[in-house]
């Protein structure tokens, strides 16, 4: 029972393994994608009222000292742990300065 008991942890181990290395795969090859925009194509967008999110990946201090309207707040330590708060069917724009 005990070889049986540490068999099915170690299967359950490398089933959790692989689902982690499948999703670290998927950021790396979404950010792969990504492209650069100028400050003007941005002003543009929002100006269009285009449908983005846009990002401020600065410090909260950062962001609370200002920030462009609209935009949100996710540090660039916690992308990573907070991408899902981010919608899958709109363009991100995400910027530090």
């Amino acid at each position: 029972m005990y070889k049986v008991l540490n068999r099915n942890i170690l299967l359950i181990l490398v089933v959790l393994f692989s689902a982690v290395l499948i999703h670290t795969s998927q950021l790396r090859v979404e950010a792969a994608k990504a492209s650069e925009i100028t400050k003007e194509e941005l002003k543009e967008k929002l100006e269009k009222k285009a449908d983005v999110i846009v990002v401020d990946v600065r410090s909260k201090a950062s962001y609370d000292k200002s920030h462009i309207i609209g935009a949100i707040s996710i540090p660039l330590g916690e992308i990573e742990k907070r991408h899902e708060e981010l919608p899958k069917d709109k363009e991100i724009i995400l910027y530090c300065q």
